[in-house]
């Protein structure tokens, strides 16, 4: 039995699996399966994957009709036979000892429910480096009992959990904690999303500040390509952020999902001033304003949200579109 299982999605990556398979070649540790799932791509991905299980008995090739990357990963968690599971995307990299400082310190503190290492943003065509996030702790560190429910908690309203992909987490949680209200369109925050159920059941979290992860940017992936659901994506993680919010007793909750959920509206704001002409921008914020959650949420802004953030925010609710959709082009709000 491998122990490891490493679920890798493939939406038309033709040009990815060859140097992201390397990578698990490379790794000094062997025991490890890779389980690649094919999301109906348009490409050669799939004849790809198909000559490389071939060649391989570690690898596992399997095909879906377009579903997106979360029912993509939930394929592959359901083959999976490891005691652990990594999430890679195919159009990134593991350093090639990840799996064995990986290993090494899974026995060490006890076989932790998750453990979370941190990763370099890599420049494809520059090959400079930066760290995704700054460290949470500049040393190894297990999270448990209080301290890793206030961990956890940081998921309301900051961003340093959300990667999936720097993780690996027990096959035992993954397999019986799905999300099982439909993510419909929902293809951003989708990480988040997808682990929420796992932050719920997890006990512990061991931290490692290295970065073993090489996250590489490249203009076609799908985290950097426009998406219009945006702010469906927003008021969707909203409600799942109230629901473990209160579960797990957090203190100002409403107020902490609050702040997320209009950063994020933002976000998505300022994106759309990029993407749309003016008249389907307008469109977009005459929607906006008549949603319940955000009526709801812009009604009392939080206080800790950034001067630039509130005046936006009721530049929005005054109807100043035309404003709006200038500030957005120019990004001068989320700067």
């Amino acid at each position: 039995m491998r122990k490891y299982s490493i679920v890798i999605p493939v939406y038309n990556g033709e040009n990815f699996i060859e140097n992201c398979y390397r990578s698990l070649q490379n790794q000094t540790y062997d025991k490890w399966e890779a389980i690649f799932v094919d999301d109906g791509s348009s490409d050669s991905s799939w004849e790809r994957l198909q000559t490389l299980s071939a060649g391989d008995d570690r690898v596992k090739a399997f095909h879906q009709e377009n579903s997106g990357q979360i029912q993509a990963r939930y394929k592959g968690i359901d083959i999976a036979s490891g005691e652990y599971c990594f999430f890679l995307d195919v159009d990134d990299t593991l350093k090639s000892n990840t799996l064995s400082v990986i290993d090494t310190a899974i026995e060490q503190y006890n076989t932790p429910d998750i453990v979370m290492f941190n990763g370099e943003k890599v420049n494809i065509k520059t090959r400079e480096r930066f760290p995704v996030w700054p460290d949470i702790s500049a040393e190894v560190k297990l999270y448990s009992g209080e301290e890793y429910n206030e961990l956890r908690g940081t998921v309301l309203d900051g961003r340093r959990l959300n990667n999936i992909c720097f993780k690996a987490i027990k096959i035992s949680i993954l397999k019986e904690n799905k999300i099982h209200n439909s993510t419909g369109d929902i293809r951003t925050e989708e990480d988040l999303l997808m682990q929420l159920p796992y932050f719920d059941r997890a006990m512990d979290l061991l931290y490692i500040p290295e970065k073993y992860y090489l996250y590489n940017i490249n203009e076609t992936s799908v985290t950097n390509t426009y998406d219009p659901n945006l702010f469906k994506s927003a008021c969707a993680l909203y409600k799942e952020l109230m629901k473990y919010g209160k579960k797990w007793n957090m203190n100002n909750y409403s107020e902490r999902c609050s702040k997320r959920f209009l950063l994020s509206t933002i976000s998505s704001i300022v994106k759309d001033a990029h993407k749309l002409k003016y008249r389907e921008f307008s469109a977009k914020l005459s929607d906006i304003r008549i949603n319940k959650i955000f009526r709801q949420v812009s009604h009392t802004i939080p206080a800790n949200i950034p001067r630039s953030r509130k005046i936006y925010i009721d530049l929005i609710k005054m109807k100043m579109d035309y404003l709006c959709f200038l500030l957005g082009k120019k990004k001068k709000i989320v700067n």
